[in-house]
């Protein structure tokens, strides 16, 4: 008998493209005490504790610097207007992705509803990651199982130590 396993294809990575925007339909996945709307390792990526803070976002397979590592997904639903944020959040920045490098004068509101993108934490000045065009990419070459960081762009988590 033949091993079916055999017969199995590592399922192909997605990638981020303007369709995908259009494209993306929520999964709801568990993690921990969070339900995300997309799948980490759609992307090659898991959730585990991190060492910087809580959980973070680490890499499955090793990433070339520049290349895009998974997309900032979002409902529809989550853009709005920078004063109905600040009406809402005040000045808190945390799980949010600005839009004004587009020319919009919104913003992507994650508190609620979130992607695995939230996992990612800041680890100023060392981080390995920057967002462009609505994707994660590598500011440098990763390795598998390394731990993806940005600087986050609104504010500085330290300062609220």
């Amino acid at each position: 008998m033949e091993n079916p396993y055999i017969l199995m294809k590592k399922p192909i990575r997605r990638t981020w493209t303007k369709k995908m925007s259009v494209l993306f339909e929520p999964q709801n996945i568990k993690i921990g005490d969070r339900t995300i709307i997309d799948n980490p390792c759609d992307y090659d990526l898991e959730v585990k504790k991190s060492p910087i803070h809580g959980y973070g976002l680490f890499t499955k397979i090793p990433f070339r610097k520049g290349q895009t590592i998974c997309p900032y997904n979002h409902l529809p639903s989550q853009v709005i207007s920078w004063k109905d944020f600040e009406d809402k959040y005040g000045k808190d920045y945390s799980f949010t992705y600005s839009l004004k490098a587009f020319g919009n004068k919104k913003i992507i509101n994650c508190k609620e509803i979130q992607n695995c993108v939230c996992f990612v934490n800041d680890d100023r000045p060392n981080e390995n990651c920057y967002f462009r065009q609505r994707c994660l990419r590598a500011k440098r070459d990763i390795k598998a199982g390394e731990e993806l960081t940005l600087c986050y762009p609104h504010y500085n988590p330290r300062d609220n130590i």
